[in-house]
């Protein structure tokens, strides 16, 4: 994945399955910019799963949020 900010290489720091079935990932890229993508399974009118991402921006390494 890359920085939503820089385009640097991002990994990820953590992972959380939350009780209502999402799946929270949170990166920090080469540049030390930190954010998130929020996973979680939509279900379709016709037989199957499809996974849909959201990203959020938390914020710099510099405390603000």
């Amino acid at each position: 994945m890359n920085c939503q900010r820089c385009g640097a290489w991002a990994s990820v720091l953590e992972t959380r399955v939350k009780s209502d079935k999402t799946t929270r990932r949170r990166y920090e890229c080469a540049n030390l910019h930190r954010f998130t993508t929020i996973e979680y399974l939509h279900e379709k009118s016709s037989p199957g799963i499809a996974k849909c991402f959201f990203k959020t921006t938390i914020g710099d390494n510099d405390g603000t949020r």
